[in-house]
């Protein structure tokens, strides 16, 4: 006779956030491969809206209606015990929104104050560049410096916090925010992973408290380049990429070697103009510095 399965329910004891386009998507892969470690594939951005109506003028961000929901997308068998489950989203991230996001944590996971929080930061000009290239596949049909400009009117219009480009790359603030309410959080830079992947992901085995052979030798995991699209065609390729499902089916049709030809036919890859780049970085300076104070890194080569 079979034996049933049981299953228990472990809420998140980690949770990556960070702007959007930053890098944690990869740092998820990374830590997806554990086997100590379970996150679901998909962001849940549960705790940022819940009990919230979204009024936004284009797309509705997905997440978990109720607690019930959440909860379903953590279930392990009784053989699974000892995995630590996590999640991703880069919506607890937005400044606007952290205190409501703090406060939903607090009062519905009964082990909020053990929670470990993970944060990715990457250049804050170098972020929005590629989270405007990235929203060129919806609805930004600006120009960056125009885009940038535009958020004011788009913010009473209900547009999404991803086109607030400025917005979303100050940092201090979150970070300040989640310090103050939590006992265990962990900033990480975006050069980190791209350069020193090793030494970060073993650090994250000791904060997790999980086994750092697991990490080594582990093969790199693809970044999300910034690609624009050239013509119509490329653009709704671009958008049903960020439908999982077909893009799901794509990257099990297409693989990486024929995905090049196509990049390079319907894409161009996208490039900051210096001269901007330094504009906005100088936007940025009282930003980064005071950040550089708060999580005791060395951010000068942000500057540049």
């Amino acid at each position: 006779m079979n034996q049933k399965t049981e299953y228990i329910t472990k809420l998140p004891g980690f949770i990556i956030g960070g702007a959007p386009k930053s890098g944690t998507t990869t740092l998820s892969r990374y830590l997806s491969k554990h086997n100590q470690l379970f996150m679901p594939e998909q962001e849940m951005n549960f705790y940022a809206f819940y009990e919230q109506e979204q009024n936004y003028s284009m797309h509705q961000i997905n997440h978990p209606n109720n607690f019930e929901e959440y909860n379903a997308h953590f279930q392990f068998n009784t053989n699974e015990k000892n995995c630590l489950s996590g999640e991703k989203s880069v919506s607890y991230f937005y400044v606007d929104w952290c205190e409501n996001i703090i406060k939903n944590i607090k009062s519905l996971h009964p082990n909020a104050d053990e929670i470990k929080f993970i944060f990715i930061l990457r250049q804050p000009v170098d972020r929005m560049f590629s989270q405007f290239v990235f929203n060129t596949g919806f609805d930004e049909k600006l120009s960056f410096e125009e885009a940038i400009e535009a958020w004011a009117n788009r913010k009473k219009s209900n547009w999404l916090p991803a086109y607030d480009y400025v917005g979303a790359s100050k940092y201090t603030m979150s970070i300040a925010t989640y310090q103050q309410a939590f006992k265990h959080v962990k900033v990480y830079l975006f050069e980190d992973l791209v350069g020193q992947k090793e030494w970060l992901l073993t650090d994250l085995a000791r904060y997790l408290d999980i086994e750092e052979d697991a990490f080594k030798h582990m093969p790199d995991s693809q970044f999300n380049t910034g690609y624009m699209a050239s013509n119509n065609f490329a653009q709704q390729m671009q958008r049903i990429q960020q439908i999982p499902i077909l893009k799901k089916m794509t990257s099990f049709i297409l693989s990486e070697n024929r995905k090049q030809p196509l990049k390079s036919r319907f894409f161009n890859k996208a490039i900051l103009d210096t001269e901007i780049r330094k504009k906005w970085t100088n936007e940025f300076t009282k930003d980064i510095l005071a950040l550089e104070k708060l999580i005791g890194r060395d951010l000068k080569h942000w500057l540049v």
